[in-house]
């Protein structure tokens, strides 16, 4: 089981962050005139821009996994703002412009692949919860044994992914190599965002076509997790500061790294999570509340009651009856009566 919190620390640009052309970016590491293309993601350049302010992002927002995931991927600016908040998604690529001598760099196509994996299996989990069996089934078939497979699989369709593996433009190729372009013909170029694998096997013990749906969908999503962050997990083993004992700690190595170890503590621990019924952001459900909490913060809470005061006003000002406020609004009678009095009162 995961700690309760993530100690990861987001370091992040005081002056904020711009896109840049990639056409304008050379890496540390590439062959002359080697460019990449789209946008870039860089520290703004700035006075004091070499400054930067740690902020602990799971302790702030244990759910911004899902903020990220509902992130526009049409609109760069709202990348740009998650950016300007939390910093890096990795660990950017060290390179140069004309500009500035040295600084790092994410590609725009990166950060679209991260949020489309993540609201997929954001999807897929909450279609798992849900008990929807109509609407997983058309992402999940059935591979019967055949040439060079002596088993039948599940197959999941629709992750999105790179040709050759490849998960970051600043890793693919300049060029695919000959034997790709033979097994797919037409081939778009390397750097293109967006690409899709046909299908991703479901690893599984004896799976037979006659499988749960959620099984396999669970199968799959451990399987995800395990290919994404399996490979790169950072773990300190220290002594809890209430007990005294050993525990051992898992410690996130990038923001993406801990958007991904947050939606495993929500595989892991079941948690349930709601819309803010104010700033529309995603919060966890505490499991006593569930039924009832519809906001993130005490915060957006007396937000919302002004606004719906305010609205209490207006209304009555317009020549509504209480009665009338109360049904367009959805409230009871008596909370209307004792807002429009308030507002009275403070009126004279």
């Amino acid at each position: 089981m995961f700690d309760d919190q993530f100690d990861y620390v987001a370091h992040v640009s005081a002056a904020g962050y711009e896109w840049i052309p990639g056409e304008s970016f050379r890496r540390e590491s590439a062959d002359p005139g080697e460019h990449v293309t789209g946008n870039l993601l860089v520290p703004r350049l700035s006075a004091g821009s070499e400054v930067a302010r740690a902020i602990q992002p799971d302790h702030q927002d244990p759910a911004l996994f899902r903020d990220f995931a509902d992130l526009d991927t049409s609109d760069p600016d709202s990348l740009l703002a998650f950016a300007n908040q939390y910093g890096f998604l990795e660990h950017g690529e060290r390179g140069r412009t004309e500009m500035r001598a040295e600084l790092r760099a994410e590609a725009f196509a990166d950060w679209v692949w991260h949020i489309d994996a993540l609201r997929c299996v954001i999807r897929v989990h909450d279609l798992v919860q849900e008990g929807d069996l109509a609407a997983l089934a058309p992402s999940m078939t059935w591979q019967p044994a055949g040439p060079g497979r002596p088993n039948g699989r599940w197959v999941f369709h629709g992750y999105p992914g790179w040709w050759g593996g490849h998960r970051s433009v600043f890793t693919m190729p300049s060029e695919w190599p000959a034997d790709l372009l033979s097994a797919y013909p037409g081939l778009p170029p390397p750097q293109q965002p967006g690409l899709r694998p046909s299908s991703y096997p479901v690893t599984m013990d004896s799976p037979t076509p006659g499988d749960d749906l959620r099984l396999v969908a669970r199968a799959w999503l451990y399987q995800v997790v395990t290919d994404t962050i399996g490979h790169s997990v950072n773990v300190r083993l220290n002594a809890d500061r209430a007990t005294g004992k050993a525990r051992l700690r898992v410690i996130p190595s990038s923001l993406c790294q801990l958007l991904w170890f947050q939606f495993s503590r929500a595989l892991i621990a079941g948690k349930d999570y709601r819309r803010c019924k104010e700033c529309r952001g995603w919060f966890e459900l505490p499991p006593r509340e569930r039924d009832r909490k519809v906001f993130c913060s005490p915060a957006c809470k007396v937000k919302d009651q002004r606004t719906r005061k305010a609205r209490v006003a207006e209304l009555r000002t317009g020549g509504r009856t209480p009665k009338q406020i109360a049904d367009a609004m959805g409230m009871d009678i008596e909370t209307v009566r004792a807002w429009i009095k308030s507002t009275q009162a403070k009126g004279k």
